[in-house]
């Protein structure tokens, strides 16, 4: 739900007539010549013609805002330029489907007609890392409110596009707030399948840059963004607050199915605040989401990770993890990163990784504890490692087969299902946190992951109920109906502390009695009933007893008892 309302409260900023824009320059030249009379609100170059260069520098010289428009007759045509353009200062509309161009009109894959590309591979400078359009600041709020819309961005030393508050060593620093990128194929050829990827990362939003928005609601928002083997694609670092990537296909063309150009880390946030991924395919030949330095509050939505948009793997994507929350080398540990919600309509699939689906990891030992790992109604499933994995190699916490990192990463306990039989799943939670809300959620897959823990590739329902004091806690759920296929299940259970969630790693695996695994798939045991029937009052009527009474108390005294006894 929070997807769609920030979609709702932003889609007017997607939409270039919802700005009164002051004056259009229209670039017709592909050359790379200055204006020639800075400041007369004319764009024309000597001999004639408006550059794109000139067109910025006539829109930066005057109040704005300004709209950039092309027109080489509809004609593809490539802006070659030999140094790096101007810092956008100013408000400013640059919308190349105004040279014939059209944008994408399909739910799935991309079929915009983009005929401009602006093209660094020509600049040749002693010290390198040129970037494309940098939107930044200048005195009151400089490029806020841009757009950046049907254009190809290729061949940069430096980064493709750059939206920062930065205006250099030593310079001022500014909120620049809610730019715009929508419709671009960065990184790709105007045929959006041939890689031209830039230096550095494709898309870098950075220091003071608040409320950008990568993509949108509406398949013509579809940015297509590719980097080579060793750079993100889209690195978000050091953002004031805010940020939106929605819609995109990130490591992929036009398809949305396989991966291009080698991209090595989809999305990136290093002390990022408030950004959401939502809806976005992400394919990667390293990481696919990478959730680092202190970035607080990162919420991930409906994203195919390693999973392409026709929900084949993406070929060629998945060396390490879906998702890597880590502290890496920083002392800031990220916080509350949430995976998915209590919203069907937000459940990411997660599939195709060589390392783990999600991995949260303290990999510093002077790392801060990493706190509310929410990881909800997710599909988890095809990963060389566990699905879930609580591990802290710093200080050796967690690292054999089943165990978690506890106290460094505050997840849960795993919890056990003891029994499959009657149509009843039943379960048991140890050691979880006192006089808290607790969530059960309940998966099935085809087969088990090697380990024995996990999958979760269907998410088939959970429940909420408040623990007892004593961090103990069995009840059961009813099976519901299962998908084909189906053979065994998997639970998670998370802690809600008023809406702030700490999950579990995957249980392991039970198999469903009468089904029969996939090919490949490790056995797993068949369980008896537990045999307890105050136990089986299910979650709704365990949720209801009171702690306190003759019913709490047996029950209390029967969670402490050892588990043969309780059999």
């Amino acid at each position: 739900m929070l997807y769609k309302l920030s979609l709702g409260a932003l889609a007017c900023t997607l939409m270039l007539p919802a700005t009164a824009w002051a004056d259009t320059f229209t670039v017709n030249h592909a050359g790379d010549a200055p204006d020639h009379v800075l400041g007369d609100g004319a764009c024309h170059v000597l001999g004639g013609g408006c550059t794109l260069r000139a067109a910025i520098e006539q829109a930066n010289a005057l109040p704005g805002p300004h709209t950039i428009a092309f027109d080489f007759g509809g004609a593809p045509t490539t802006i070659g330029l030999t140094s790096q353009l101007p810092t956008i200062t100013r408000q400013i509309a640059i919308d190349g489907t105004t040279n014939g161009g059209t944008p994408n009109a399909q739910a799935v894959g991309n079929d915009a007609v983009i005929t401009v590309r602006i093209d660094g591979a020509a600049i040749n400078s002693p010290h390198g890392g040129e970037h494309g359009l940098v939107f930044g600041p200048s005195g009151s709020g400089g490029a806020s409110g841009s757009v950046l819309r049907g254009v190809a961005v290729t061949r940069f030393s430096g980064v493709g596009v750059v939206v920062s508050g930065n205006s250099g060593i030593g310079g001022a620093m500014t909120n620049v707030t809610g730019v715009t990128l929508a419709g671009n194929f960065i990184g790709l050829d105007l045929d959006g399948t041939t890689p031209l990827p830039n230096g550095a990362m494709a898309i870098a939003i950075q220091e003071n840059a608040s409320d950008t928005i990568v993509g949108g609601p509406q398949p013509a928002d579809r940015n297509l963004i590719v980097s080579d083997g060793s750079r993100s694609a889209i690195a978000i670092h050091d953002t004031l607050l805010g940020g939106l990537v929605a819609g995109n296909y990130i490591g992929t063309g036009r398809t949305g199915n396989a991966l291009l150009a080698g991209t090595h880390t989809g999305i990136s946030l290093n002390g990022a605040r408030n950004v959401t991924l939502a809806n976005n395919v992400i394919g990667a030949q390293d990481v696919g989401v990478h959730v680092g330095n202190h970035a607080e509050y990162t919420r991930l939505h409906a994203n195919r990770i390693g999973v392409g948009a026709g929900g084949a793997p993406i070929a060629g994507a998945g060396s390490r993890h879906g998702v890597f929350v880590t502290s890496g080398s920083g002392v800031n540990s990220p916080y509350e990163t949430r995976i998915g919600s209590t919203s069907a309509a937000d459940a990411n699939t997660i599939a195709h990784w060589g390392g783990n689906g999600v991995r949260a990891e303290i990999s510093n030992a002077g790392a801060s504890n990493m706190s509310f790992i929410a990881i909800l109604g997710n599909s988890i499933y095809a990963t060389g490692g566990e699905g879930i994995e609580q591990i802290d190699t710093a200080n050796g916490h967690g690292t054999a087969p089943g165990s978690r990192a506890p106290g460094s990463i505050t997840g849960l306990p795993r919890p056990v299902i003891t029994s499959t039989a009657g149509g009843m799943v039943h379960f048991t939670l140890t050691d979880g946190p006192w006089d808290s809300t607790l969530r059960f959620e309940l998966f099935a897959s085809t087969e088990c992951h090697a380990s024995g823990w996990g999958a979760g590739r269907t998410f088939l329902g959970a429940a909420s109920v408040q623990n007892d004091e004593d961090g103990q806690y069995s009840g059961s759920l009813v099976l519901p109906s299962l998908p084909a296929g189906a053979a065994v299940l998997t639970m998670t259970a998370s802690s809600d502390y008023g809406g702030q969630f700490g999950t579990s790693e995957f249980s392991q695996c039970a198999a469903v009695q009468g089904a029969s695994p996939g090919g490949g798939a490790v056995a797993v045991p068949t369980l008896g009933h537990a045999g307890l029937t105050l136990l089986s009052l299910g979650l709704a009527g365990l949720g209801a007893l009171r702690r306190r009474g003759p019913a709490g108390d047996l029950l209390r005294r029967l969670r402490r008892l050892p588990a043969a006894a309780r059999q």
